[in-house]
């Protein structure tokens, strides 16, 4: 996949992986050594799936508006690409989401849905239709993924 965002002039995109695996070693860590306490379960270090507060929300609203203008900014001027801002408005929502997996918080499947949908039609765009096919099935994924975590967090309030 390096190699294919790499040759479409997605920059960010080739950055996110370095970045990914970073978030995968601390998203492990966290779901297995959480420190929130877990309502459903006798172990106490787990993790649970919980809401994003409107704090929180607005937080991660500004680092991504605030992101993906200076990442498209620095795109914009700094390298060949045709897409500068939409590169990075999926590269910072990207990130935001794979923190969001990492503390457990329900809507990262949503934002996953939004961010699978736009990369549907910029690697169509950018003439990798299978890849498109991809991340139709990732769409479709985040979608179920969204439910069942839904279901464990309903489980929990009642």
């Amino acid at each position: 996949m390096i190699r294919i965002t790499w040759m479409s002039k997605l920059y960010a995109e080739v950055g996110t992986n370095v970045v990914y695996l970073i978030l995968t070693f601390y998203g492990v860590y966290m779901w297995l050594y959480g420190k929130q306490q877990s309502t459903n379960t006798s172990n106490s270090t787990t993790l649970p799936i919980t809401l994003t507060s409107p704090n929180l929300w607005l937080k991660l609203a500004t680092i991504w508006l605030v992101s993906t203008l200076l990442i498209g900014w620095g795109l914009d001027h700094f390298t060949d690409t045709d897409v500068p801002y939409i590169d990075a408005l999926t590269t910072a929502m990207s990130l935001i989401a794979t923190w969001m997996v990492a503390q457990k918080k329900l809507e990262n499947w949503l934002l996953w849905i939004v961010v699978d949908l736009i990369y549907v039609f910029l690697f169509i765009f950018k003439g990798w239709s299978l890849i498109g096919v991809l991340y139709i099935i990732y769409t479709v994924i985040a979608f179920f993924g969204y439910f069942e975590w839904r279901k464990s967090v309903i489980e929990v309030r009642h």
